[in-house]
């Protein structure tokens, strides 16, 4: 059926959908640069490899999944900190999970905090969810997507990596790939311990 316009509903919502998708696209490229750096500068960044950002992250405080008390993210406390949004309806999270949990195995060592953000989840899902992929960092609930609107995500999963300083140093959209992911943690630790990672 067509409206006035010429243009039938399937064709509306087609256009509605690219600009959905351009203004999505603008808006992610200005959130990266910090507002304005110059992007064609440092080339595109493949999904699931770190991007390199500057700014504050947020401070927040949110119930610990599973009960228990809560769990914070952001401010200055000297470490290092890797943030992971996810869900148990996230496809690439069920990959992604077991390679971030043995990370954390390796890197808890160096005092490397790693904290999950359930988003949008049902409790008893996230949970078994948690149990099946061997998550055992702790992770902060995120029922109403407020944390995640923090954080300016698009989609899951989404890692972050918080300096010493409280500012946000890396972002990863998709799931991560092990390798860069390492070498971009390794680089923040090395600026703190003053040598090699």
């Amino acid at each position: 059926m067509q409206g006035r316009g010429g243009l039938g509903w399937p064709g509306r919502a087609a256009l509605a959908g690219a600009v959905v998708v351009a203004l999505t696209g603008a808006w992610w490229s200005l959130w990266r640069d910090g507002g304005g750096s110059n992007a064609a500068s440092r080339g595109a960044v493949a999904p699931g490899r770190p991007e390199a950002v500057d700014r504050p992250a947020p401070q927040l405080t949110l119930p610990r999944l599973g009960g228990g008390g809560v769990v914070r993210v952001g401010g200055r406390d000297g470490r290092v900190t890797v943030v992971n949004f996810w869900a148990s309806w996230c496809a690439a999270c069920r990959t992604e999970t077991p390679e971030l949990a043995s990370l954390w195995r390796v890197y808890r060592a160096r005092s490397v905090r790693f904290v999950g953000i359930d988003y949008g989840d049902r409790t008893k899902a996230a949970l078994a969810f948690a149990r099946a992929y061997g998550m055992d960092y702790p992770s902060g609930v995120d029922a109403g997507g407020a944390a995640g609107d923090a954080f300016g995500i698009f989609g899951l999963p989404t890692t972050f990596i918080i300096g010493p300083d409280g500012r946000l140093r890396y972002v990863v959209t998709g799931k991560v790939d092990p390798a860069p992911f390492q070498a971009a943690l390794d680089s923040v630790l090395q600026e703190i311990q003053g040598g090699p990672g």
